[in-house]
Protein backbone atom coordinates (compact mmCIF):
# COMPACT_ATOMS: atom_id res chain seq x y z
CA UNK A 1 0.00 0.00 0.00
CA UNK A 2 1.59 3.58 -0.73
CA UNK A 3 1.29 6.39 1.77
CA UNK A 4 -2.12 8.14 -0.40
CA UNK A 5 -3.96 4.80 0.16
CA UNK A 6 -2.75 4.38 3.81
CA UNK A 7 -3.50 8.59 4.07
CA UNK A 8 -7.30 7.87 2.56
CA UNK A 9 -7.62 5.29 4.96
CA UNK A 10 -6.62 7.32 7.70
CA UNK A 11 -8.84 10.26 7.21
CA UNK A 12 -11.69 7.72 6.33
CA UNK A 13 -11.28 6.09 9.83
CA UNK A 14 -10.72 9.52 11.51
CA UNK A 15 -13.79 10.44 10.18
CA UNK A 16 -15.86 8.17 11.30
CA UNK A 17 -14.35 8.19 14.65
CA UNK A 18 -14.78 11.90 14.84
CA UNK A 19 -18.41 11.51 13.57
CA UNK A 20 -19.52 8.98 16.32
CA UNK A 21 -17.94 10.81 18.84
CA UNK A 22 -19.81 14.06 17.76
CA UNK A 23 -22.69 11.84 17.53
CA UNK A 24 -22.29 10.29 20.78
CA UNK A 25 -21.84 13.90 22.43
CA UNK A 26 -24.83 14.99 21.35
CA UNK A 27 -26.71 12.02 22.30
CA UNK A 28 -25.06 12.51 26.15
CA UNK A 29 -25.72 15.87 26.02
CA UNK A 30 -29.74 15.42 24.85
CA UNK A 31 -30.29 12.53 27.40
CA UNK A 32 -28.92 14.84 29.87
CA UNK A 33 -31.05 17.73 28.67
CA UNK A 34 -34.24 15.32 28.83
CA UNK A 35 -33.00 14.07 32.87
CA UNK A 36 -33.02 17.59 33.90
CA UNK A 37 -36.45 17.84 32.38
CA UNK A 38 -37.62 14.63 34.06
CA UNK A 39 -36.35 15.74 36.92
CA UNK A 40 -37.78 19.22 37.19
CA UNK A 41 -41.44 17.85 36.55
CA UNK A 42 -41.27 15.04 38.98
CA UNK A 43 -40.09 17.91 41.57
CA UNK A 44 -43.14 20.21 40.03
CA UNK A 45 -45.28 17.22 40.51
CA UNK A 46 -44.52 15.86 44.07
CA UNK A 47 -44.90 19.82 44.76
CA UNK A 48 -48.51 20.09 43.54
CA UNK A 49 -49.13 16.36 45.14
CA UNK A 50 -48.03 18.26 48.51
CA UNK A 51 -49.55 21.23 48.04
CA UNK A 52 -53.14 18.89 46.97
CA UNK A 53 -52.67 16.60 50.36
CA UNK A 54 -52.05 19.87 52.70
CA UNK A 55 -55.09 21.27 50.94
CA UNK A 56 -57.32 18.07 51.35
CA UNK A 57 -55.97 17.71 55.07
CA UNK A 58 -57.08 21.54 55.77
CA UNK A 59 -60.66 20.96 54.36
CA UNK A 60 -60.84 17.48 56.22
CA UNK A 61 -59.97 19.31 59.60
CA UNK A 62 -62.27 21.70 58.89
CA UNK A 63 -64.92 19.38 58.11
CA UNK A 64 -64.29 17.77 61.45
CA UNK A 65 -64.24 20.60 63.34
CA UNK A 66 -67.15 21.75 62.06
CA UNK A 67 -68.83 18.63 62.37
CA UNK A 68 -67.71 18.02 66.23
CA UNK A 69 -69.54 21.78 66.91
CA UNK A 70 -72.42 20.32 65.09
CA UNK A 71 -71.73 17.33 67.69
CA UNK A 72 -71.61 19.61 70.77
CA UNK A 73 -74.31 21.88 69.77
CA UNK A 74 -76.84 18.67 68.92
CA UNK A 75 -76.30 17.11 72.92
CA UNK A 76 -76.48 20.53 75.01
CA UNK A 77 -79.68 20.77 72.70
CA UNK A 78 -80.54 17.61 74.10
CA UNK A 79 -79.44 17.81 77.26
CA UNK A 80 -81.74 21.23 77.78
CA UNK A 81 -84.56 19.64 76.45
CA UNK A 82 -84.16 16.44 78.49
CA UNK A 83 -84.00 18.95 81.45
CA UNK A 84 -87.34 21.18 80.22
CA UNK A 85 -88.83 17.50 79.76
CA UNK A 86 -87.86 16.85 83.10
CA UNK A 87 -89.14 20.11 84.76
CA UNK A 88 -92.45 19.82 82.87
CA UNK A 89 -93.11 15.77 84.28
CA UNK A 90 -92.24 17.06 87.67
CA UNK A 91 -94.66 20.15 87.44
CA UNK A 92 -97.47 17.50 85.66
CA UNK A 93 -96.79 15.31 88.63
CA UNK A 94 -97.25 17.86 91.58
CA UNK A 95 -100.42 19.15 89.83
CA UNK A 96 -101.93 15.98 88.96
CA UNK A 97 -100.89 14.03 91.99
CA UNK A 98 -99.80 10.78 92.72
CA UNK A 99 -100.67 8.75 89.50
CA UNK A 100 -101.81 4.76 90.11
CA UNK A 101 -99.73 2.39 89.37
CA UNK A 102 -99.39 -1.18 89.51
CA UNK A 103 -98.47 -0.62 93.87
CA UNK A 104 -101.97 1.15 94.42
CA UNK A 105 -104.95 0.19 95.38
CA UNK A 106 -107.24 -1.29 92.94
CA UNK A 107 -110.83 1.09 93.28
Amino acid sequence: MDANTLSIIGTVIGTVIGTGLAIAVLIMRITARLDADRRAFEAKADADRRATDARADADRHAFEAKADADRRAHQASMDAFRIEMREIAERQARVEGPRPGPSAPAD
